[in-house]
């Protein structure tokens, strides 16, 4: 499946596997073809217009809420960084790349500002709640994580390596599994 826009500006939906998209949202397949201006091509690849594309997008929305705030979340913390520094493309050959300035990042950032609001609305607000809570209580693990990391680290230089050990122990995590998931935060 993917999407793609007409003439007129308005979406599209192609859909190579039918009977697999419907079985995903849990729609009859005669729902693809429900709208007059839909139809199916030699190869078998449906098209439908704007009113069947809007609604298989909520589906979607929907039946993928977790995977999709998490994209959402990825693009929100990705446009916060980018209003504050801009953001650099890289040139080919001896094009010597781009620089986006911060303001202009921000305004990019706010024409995307709805559509990430409607993803939400169509995802369920007790999604959005759960993923905002495991996003909390990830960020919070790496707060105490990086406190034990920090004590640990100060019981080796006080000479108490024994006791250090044991706290790496009981952490269950390897330091450096910590370090590697602060760079990745």
């Amino acid at each position: 499946m993917s999407f793609g826009v007409n003439s007129r500006d308005r979406g599209l939906l192609y859909v190579d596997d039918t009977p697999a998209l419907a079985a995903l949202l849990d729609l009859p397949e005669s729902f693809f073809c429900s709208d007059p201006r839909a139809f199916t091509d030699s190869d078998g690849a449906l098209t439908a217009p704007w009113p069947t594309t809007v609604e298989v997008a909520r589906l979607l929305a929907r039946t993928r809420a977790d995977h999709l705030m998490a994209v959402v979340h990825k693009h929100e913390h990705q446009a916060r960084q980018d209003a504050i520094y801009g953001r650099y493309y890289p040139g080919r050959g001896k094009n010597p790349g781009t620089h986006i300035s911060p303001e202009i990042c921000a305004e990019v950032d706010r024409s995307y500002q709805p559509a990430y609001n409607l993803l939400r609305q169509w995802c369920g607000a007790d999604v959005v709640e759960n993923f905002e809570e495991l996003k909390a209580l990830r960020d919070e693990v790496l707060r105490i994580g990086q406190l034990m990391e920090q004590a640990i680290g100060c019981l080796r230089q006080a000479g108490q390596a024994k006791a250090a050990d044991r706290f790496e122990r009981e952490l269950g995590i390897p330091l450096e599994t910590l370090r590697q998931a602060e760079r990745d935060h």
